[in-house]
C-alpha cells in the first residue's frame, strides 16, 4: 500500500521518467533515422515500464479514498468521471451539430 509518506519516491521517479526522455530526445537528435528506429525501442520500453508503475501508485491512493467515501459520494464520483469526456466531445462536436442543423 502507497503511504503519503513516501511521495518523495515518486516525485525521484517522476524526475527519473524526465531525465530518461531528455536523453532520448538528445539521442534521437544526433542520429540517423535509421538508427534510431533500431535501437529506441528499449528507451521506450523502459519510460513505459516507469509510466506502469506511477498509474499502479495513483490508483492505489484512489481505492484508498474510493474506500472511505459513502455510497452517494462515491456514485456522483462515477457519474462525473463517466460524463466529463462525453461533454468534452459533445463541445468539441458542437459546430458540426449546429451545422447541420441549419
Amino acid at each position: 500500500m502507497l503511504h503519503i509518506s513516501k511521495a518523495p519516491q515518486a516525485g525521484a521517479l517522476l524526475r527519473l521518467q524526465d531525465v530518461t526522455m531528455l536523453t532520448v530526445f538528445r539521442w534521437t537528435i544526433k542520429k540517423p533515422a535509421s538508427s534510431v528506429r533500431q535501437h529506441l525501442g528499449g528507451f521506450y520500453w523502459f519510460y513505459g515500464f516507469l509510466n506502469m508503475v506511477e498509474y499502479i501508485k495513483v490508483f492505489a491512493v484512489f481505492l484508498r479514498v474510493v474506500k472511505t467515501m459513502s455510497l452517494s459520494r462515491l456514485l456522483l464520483l462515477l457519474l462525473v468521471l463517466f460524463l466529463t469526456p462525453v461533454t468534452i466531445s459533445l463541445i468539441w462536436k458542437l459546430p458540426e451539430i449546429i451545422l447541420a442543423l441549419k
